[in-house]
């Protein structure tokens, strides 16, 4: 799997999100062998994945989040929009694992005009 995956479809205020997705990957790893319970349930490498890559079928390449939530969300099917699925997604984690840093904006994107963003 990929060392980084940048996050730039909504870059606008924001710069892209360069997310470091092998380093996240090695640290839920660490945190799942540490455990004989995590290991029985998670072990696996498809099934760590499926955690955040979470309405894809085990085991088969993931779906962009686009392919479920859409830009501004969908109200008759509580389905958070892109925005909300990311922050949601990033930022839960990084709660319940009691991780402080990566919590503000510029944590994870520049500003818009730093960098050039392309689409």
């Amino acid at each position: 799997f990929p060392e980084f995956v940048e996050i730039k479809i909504l870059a606008k205020e924001y710069g892209p999100s360069k997310m470091p997705h092998e380093r996240i990957a090695e640290r839920l790893h660490e945190h799942i062998e540490k455990s004989d319970l995590a290991k029985k349930f998670h072990g696996q490498v498809d099934v760590m994945c499926a955690g955040c890559h979470h309405r894809g079928p085990v085991g088969t390449k993931p779906r962009p989040c686009t392919a479920c939530h859409s830009i501004s969300g969908d109200e008759k099917t509580d389905k958070p929009g892109l925005k909300a699925a990311y922050h949601r997604q990033c930022m839960g984690c990084h709660e319940a694992m009691k991780i402080e840093k990566a919590m503000g904006c510029t944590d994870c994107h520049e500003k818009a005009g730093k960098k050039e963003v392309t689409q």
